[in-house]
């Protein structure tokens, strides 16, 4: 299945069990922040880093059903953080 858009993934996800149908420019937000975070020096406990990591958790479980187009567009933001020495961007850690 592949969603004509961002928000219809957002949906399907929400019908999966997320708590709202977010959107991947939420969720990349959100990793972006985690991701400044950790290379800060991340100094919460692991619970929290653990609750953290869900921007991660759905945009590794949205992009299989991301239309192509969408992919692409996000695509050179997740290489920019894999260059950066950044943790994985999650499509690319299967």
């Amino acid at each position: 299945m592949e969603p004509h858009n961002e928000q219809a993934a957002g949906e399907v996800l929400h019908q999966r069990g997320w708590r709202k149908a977010f959107t991947v420019q939420e969720m990349v937000d959100k990793w972006a922040w985690l991701v400044g975070k950790v290379e800060d020096g991340y100094d919460d406990m692991v619970e929290e880093y653990t609750n953290d990591l869900y921007s991660r958790n759905w945009l590794h479980e949205a992009w299989p059903i991301l239309a192509e187009r969408v992919i692409v567009l996000w695509t050179p933001f997740g290489q920019s953080l894999r260059s950066a020495g950044a943790i994985d961007w999650p499509p690319f850690h299967q």
